[in-house]
């Protein structure tokens, strides 16, 4: 199995006042250098202006609240297994494949979202994306050094997102592979994918899913997870039938820990 990466930038509005504040603190701490620089240059040729030239000139907009935002840096994946490829680049998602695994039976507990709420469900969540490339080929030969481009090469067959602060917790979900593609080992392939990101995280406490019990062997060994109330008895999915178990990935920082 091969894996490339690449460093980006992911932008997420803050949900509060009081974390808007210290988003433009943090914003405004980051910005610093390269800002600093231009204002002290606004500044000199400003003493040189006439009194008429000052009152033309454009005054500053303030930046609206909603623009506002936690910086933070994660990475683009791309796993590569014969034909297919897992990547976590959320642009590659291919949003009408995902809308029509949401609209069918096979992700049994959702159902499809208008274009614009399915937009910020993948925007706001690590999104992995499992893809097909042509038939006869090798995902590895497509790399070439490079991140491959799966959305532009491939149909979306497969998915799971992690609802997550990026830091210390994360829940997944929505994971599907679709029915042409199973057996295939493709969905513990997915789950090795994400646990692979998971165990970087160095703050990580605990993450969490949900599964029928006959996917919890799967996620003990892909994972590491474990069922997280072994007396639960669950309950039955109304899409199944199947026990619904609730189970948990300790990170390196789950204080209880052995």
């Amino acid at each position: 199995m091969h894996r490339c990466e690449s460093s980006f930038l992911v932008l997420v509005a803050p949900a509060s006042t009081s974390l808007r504040y210290a988003c433009d603190y943090i914003y405004m701490t980051a910005a610093a250098s390269s800002v600093c620089g231009i204002e002290r240059r606004r500044r000199t040729l400003s003493l040189f202006r006439t009194p008429a030239e000052a009152s033309t000139t454009p005054k500053p907009r303030n930046k609206p609240s909603a623009l506002t935002a936690i910086i933070r840096m994660s990475r683009n994946r791309c796993y590569h297994k014969d034909n297919y490829v897992v990547s976590s680049d959320r642009e590659h998602v291919q949003l009408d494949a995902l809308n029509d695994a949401f609209g069918s039976d096979i992700i049994w507990w959702a159902d499809r979202y208008p274009e614009d709420v399915l937009r910020k469900l993948v925007d706001t969540s690590m999104c992995f994306g499992v893809f097909c490339l042509p038939e006869g080929t090798q995902a590895s030969e497509h790399q070439h050094g490079q991140p491959v481009n799966p959305k532009e090469q491939g149909k979306m067959i497969g998915f799971g997102r992690l609802v997550t602060d990026y830091v210390s917790a994360a829940y997944l979900t929505d994971v599907y592979i679709l029915e042409p593609h199973q057996g295939k080992g493709l969905g513990k392939w997915l789950a090795e994918c994400i646990s692979e990101e998971l165990d970087e995280w160095p703050f990580m406490r605990q993450s969490m899913l949900f599964c029928s019990d006959k996917r919890v062997g799967m996620y003990e060994r892909a994972m590491g997870a474990r069922e997280f109330v072994t007396e639960w008895k669950g309950e039955k999915s109304e899409g199944t039938g199947e026990k619904i178990v609730f189970m948990v990935k300790d990170g390196k920082k789950w204080p209880l820990k052995e």
